[in-house]
């Protein structure tokens, strides 16, 4: 994996993970609709989810002998169950 996109993901990541840190901290001081509306469909966490893992299927896409794997099904989206 080329070293860009290996730092893109990891800045993703780590962005991911501070989100998820910061809506833990909202719920923890009861700015329960603030928590809410991050978790959302539209909220920032959806959104740091969805470019974690574009980048994580980019890289997939572009390493050898993964041409070929079947794409994610991208009708689920996080906190939603699969069918």
């Amino acid at each position: 994996m080329p070293e860009r996109r290996r730092e893109q993901i990891c800045i993703a990541h780590d962005e991911f993970h501070h989100v998820a840190a910061e809506i833990l901290q909202k719920i923890k001081n009861k700015r329960f609709a603030e928590a809410r509306a991050d978790i959302g469909a539209d909220g920032v966490l959806s959104h740091t989810s969805i470019r974690l893992s574009e980048l994580l299927l980019k890289a997939r896409l572009h390493e050898p002998g993964t041409r070929d794997a079947p794409e994610p099904d991208k009708s689920v989206g996080p906190g939603d169950e699969a069918p």
